[in-house]
């Protein structure tokens, strides 16, 4: 006896979500249309911040994944990750950022914060989504990216600090979602790491933040590093008491922060940008429909209306 409605063959989980786009920015509960069943989703941790010290490392990008056809109905708990706090004082490491998840059931869909970027000599940078960039001098390694140990991978590695020590420092970058954190150079902050571009809404997320270069001489010596396209936030340069921010709800890491010990409690570094998650809620119609998902969908309103419009000349034969 069939048991999809009086239609034998594979019954069809269909979704008319009509091709919606919705970004979430904030936590809480996300309701989707009456119809839709199937959505694609990127989803961004919080991004790391930046370290304090005579050359911080710049914070590692929050991880990024696009994730196709997930099963959903009614509301949606979305936990946004938060950017890391930004830090101040002498060879201080910055703060990772948080997860950003969607749960759907039983199941969570994750992407990992950002990592720390390094502070203290030769000490790593952290792990994250992407891995924070080393900071001070001695080479200190950047931190390793994809934590959350997903294929394909959510980030990059950040960035070492100056190759090799002695002499004036400068901050790896943090690496991004689309490209590794760059190495410091003499006196010269790193790049943080290109971000990437979601197919949802082709807005790039995920830039690493920029390290920064030993500030000596004062006030004129050291330079920045840029931050990675999708929100990663620069390095600062010498002189300047704070470093820039990873922007909000990108997922950047936050710059790198630089000094030298008499004027460190005055110099702060980026905090990491908060985490995103873009849905896209699908249409998707193959296979048998059973009677009942007909009927629901047409009381519903949400059965797809086919129909186009036809242009058209006639011409007659000659006699």
């Amino acid at each position: 006896m069939a048991t999809n409605g009086g239609i034998i063959g594979k019954s069809n989980n269909a979704s008319f979500g009509k091709c919606t786009v919705t970004t979430v920015t904030s936590t809480g509960n996300t309701s989707f249309q009456t119809g839709t069943r199937l959505v694609n989703a990127t989803i961004v941790g919080g991004g790391g911040s930046g370290g304090s010290a005579y050359a911080g490392g710049g914070g590692g990008a929050g991880g990024f994944r696009n994730l196709t056809c997930i099963s959903v109905s009614g509301n949606v708990p979305v936990e946004i990750g938060a950017g890391g706090a930004a830090v101040s004082g002498a060879a201080t490491f910055g703060n990772k950022g948080g997860n950003t998840k969607i749960t759907v059931g039983s199941t969570e869909y994750i992407s990992t914060g950002g990592g720390r970027a390094g502070g203290p000599c030769g000490a790593a940078a952290g792990n994250g989504g992407s891995g924070g960039g080393g900071g001070q001098r001695n080479n200190s390694p950047g931190g390793s990216g994809n934590e959350g140990g997903f294929t394909p991978p959510e980030g990059n590695p950040g960035g070492r600090s100056k190759i090799p020590a002695p002499g004036e420092a400068g901050g790896g970058g943090g690496g991004g979602a689309g490209a590794v954190g760059g190495n410091g150079s003499f006196n010269t902050g790193a790049a943080g790491g290109a971000g990437a571009s979601s197919p949802l809404n082709s807005t790039t997320y995920a830039g690493g933040g920029g390290g920064a270069g030993e500030a000596t001489p004062q006030p004129s010596g050291g330079g920045s590093g840029a931050g990675g396209n999708g929100g990663g936030g620069a390095g600062a340069p010498a002189g300047t008491a704070t470093a820039t921010s990873g922007t909000v709800n990108t997922g950047g890491g936050g710059g790198g922060a630089t000094g030298t010990p008499a004027c460190y409690p005055s110099k702060t570094s980026g905090s990491g940008g908060s985490g995103i998650v873009v849905v896209k809620e699908l249409n998707k119609a193959s296979g048998v429909w059973s009677m009942q998902s007909q009927f629901s969908a047409q009381s519903e309103g949400t059965w797809p209306k086919i129909g186009f419009d036809l242009d058209y000349l006639v011409v007659a034969g000659g006699a």
